[in-house]
Order: C-alpha cells, then sequence, then structure tokens
C-alpha cells in the first residue's frame, strides 16, 4: 500500500503507515520547466510535461518495476531531473530504499544553487528512503540540513523527531516535536508524538 502525504509546505514525503510503505513526489510543474534539457522533451508543452511526470508517479505507486523501466526511458529521451526523481520513486516502491536514498540524495545536490526549497524536499525524501534502508544515522544527517535550510518547517522537525526517537536520542526528539507544536500548535501529528 502506498499513501501520499501532502505537508503544509507543498512537498510531498515518503510515507511510513501501518499499511506499508509509499513514495511521492515533491515536484511542482515549476521544477518541469526549471530542469526540462533542450531536446524532444523541451518542445512538449507544459501541460504534457506535468502530465508525464504525473503519471510517471502514479505508476511508481501502483506498479513501480514498470514505472522505473518508464523513468529510465523517459530520462533517454531527454526527461531530465523529473525523470531521475520518478525512477527513484519507484525504487523505493520496489523496496530498494539505498539506492533510492543514494539517488535522491544526488538530486538534491544538483538542484542546491537553482532552487533551495526543492533542495530541502529532496533532503527530506532521501533521508526517509535511508531511514527505510536501516541507515537511520545518515536520515538524522540529511534532516539536519534540511533543517538548517529551512528551520520552520514543521513537517521537518516532526519527521527528524522520529528519526532522533529510532535512534533512542529522546531527549532531541522532545525537542524537535517542542518546536513543531510551537510552529503549529493544533498539529495532530507533532502532539501524538510528544505525548507518547
Amino acid at each position: 500500500p502506498v499513501s501520499i502525504v501532502r505537508t503544509a509546505s507543498y512537498r510531498r514525503r515518503i510515507s511510513v503507515n501501518s499499511g506499508g510503505y509509499g513514495m511521492v513526489n515533491i515536484f511542482a510543474l515549476a521544477v518541469l520547466l526549471l530542469f526540462a534539457p533542450a531536446s524532444g522533451w523541451a518542445a512538449i508543452d507544459d501541460a504534457q510535461k506535468a502530465d508525464i511526470y504525473n503519471r510517471c508517479l502514479a505508476k511508481a505507486q501502483s506498479d513501480p518495476s514498470a514505472a522505473y523501466s518508464d523513468a529510465l526511458a523517459w530520462h533517454e529521451a531527454g526527461g531530465g531531473l523529473p525523470a531521475r526523481h520518478c525512477a527513484a520513486v519507484a525504487l523505493v516502491g520496489t523496496r530498494q530504499y539505498a539506492e533510492a536514498a543514494a539517488r535522491l540524495e544526488t538530486l538534491s545536490t544538483e538542484v542546491a544553487k537553482q532552487d533551495p526549497g526543492l533542495r530541502v524536499g529532496l533532503l527530506a525524501q532521501a533521508a526517509q528512503a535511508w531511514q527505510l534502508s536501516g541507515r537511520v544515522e545518515r536520515a538524522e544527517q540529511l534532516q539536519n540540513q534540511a533543517i538548517e535550510f529551512a528551520p520552520t518547517d514543521r513537517q521537518l522537525r516532526v519527521d527528524r523527531a522520529v528519526t532522533r526517537l529510532t535512534l533512542g536520542k529522546s531527549w532531541e526528539a522532545i525537542d524537535d516535536l517542542n518546536v513543531a507544536i510551537e510552529l503549529d500548535p493544533q498539529d495532530p501529528e507533532a502532539m501524538l508524538y510528544r505525548a507518547s
């Protein structure tokens, strides 16, 4: 089972829930416009680009192996960063978490100067994929980086709190949850973790 979770900062994140695993996108149409290479892909109008991207991500949720193959073909046809992101999404769907995390981390580095906000979203996704792979320490490192760029992002604080709880860093997790609740006193997720 795969779930889509939109955060308040308009990015989407990997969601781990009682029903299984999931991976969703953080990109908007603006990303497609920013990173479209000058090829056949560039000749496609914006609505078609967004449709291709969204279909790839939807397929990554329903049939990740096929979506991965499609994303590779799309990349070869000039799909650029959106195609590579879709491939990483598909890898999470096939439970190849470490490979997906490494690719997401690479993408975050590549977009660092062009779009710091996008970098934060990619770092958050990479951190979640590292956590799914069992490399929780690496997840915390990336979450630290993301929070340096977006210290008032409530969801990043909650995500890092969950990571820190996994690492046995209870007091640091409580600190993150306190900040998240200060940022949004009505946040049920932060309040639930803080109460437990």
